[in-house]
């Protein structure tokens, strides 16, 4: 919207113009996070850095550390690994996100 807005505008400031001036806007683009983006996010709380594990459009979560599973005494068979800590980040804070890699 706003690239359509400057480019009528741009356009109507050059109407007047006797020879032809190539006019070239690029919209302002924004990082959208994906999984496995290694990111950092200078929060109110202090920087959180950490892998993009998942995305939605309510909201991402950045993984800040991966620990072993201790081992259950109640399960035959242990399905899952490692313990994930994930840090809920939402859409109005994106913008603090700095891409860093990709994985």
């Amino acid at each position: 919207m706003l690239f359509l807005r400057l480019s009528i505008l741009l356009n109507t400031l050059h109407k007047n113009c006797t020879q032809i001036v190539p006019l070239f806007v690029f919209p302002m683009t924004r990082y959208q996070p994906k999984v496995n983006d290694y990111v950092k996010w200078n929060s109110s709380t202090g920087l959180i850095e950490g892998w993009v594990y998942f995305v939605d459009t309510n909201y991402i979560t950045i993984e800040i550390f991966v620990k072993e599973k201790p081992q259950c005494k109640y399960t035959k068979v242990e399905k899952h690994k490692k313990v994930h800590c994930l840090v809920c980040c939402y859409p109005w804070a994106w913008e603090e996100l700095e891409y860093v890699k990709s994985r």
